[in-house]
């Protein structure tokens, strides 16, 4: 729990989107929006953050998907989506959050994010990944 108080306390601070702790120290952390903080380092290295904590300011479906590809253990959200707090469920991967929604929503809150559309079909975090990697290379 003092991991995932770290990267909370570190994502507030650095006003990141997203912060990774490992071992008591803050391994990765970016400014970055969407799911490329999560999605660019995997896409070079599959267990880049295995066992770390993540404090992230959104997590809908498709990042809940990542998180549990890359065997990250603990998570805090901002805002979660409740597809992704079906996901850790299943999971069994521990969460906390401050705000929850339906879902979460494309840049200028006119409709569903694009990424959660196109993982909307599948819980298999192998098959996300496939589809996350396919729509930004």
């Amino acid at each position: 729990m003092l991991e995932l108080e770290l990267a909370k306390r570190e994502l507030m601070k650095g006003n990141f989107s997203c912060v990774l702790v490992k071992d008591g120290e803050v391994c990765y952390t970016s400014v970055e929006k969407g799911i490329k903080p999560l999605m660019l380092p995997l896409i070079h290295d599959k267990s880049i953050f295995q066992n770390m904590v993540l404090a992230d300011k959104v997590i809908g479906k498709a990042a809940a998907l990542l998180i549990v590809f890359s065997s990250i253990q603990m998570v805090f959200a901002e805002t979660i989506s409740s597809e992704a707090k079906k996901i850790f469920e299943e999971n069994n991967i521990m969460y906390e959050y401050e705000e929850e929604v339906p879902y979460i929503y494309n840049r200028v809150k006119s409709d569903m994010c694009p990424i959660e559309k196109l993982v909307k079909n599948t819980n298999n975090p192998q098959e996300a990944f496939q589809l996350i990697k396919e729509f930004l290379l």
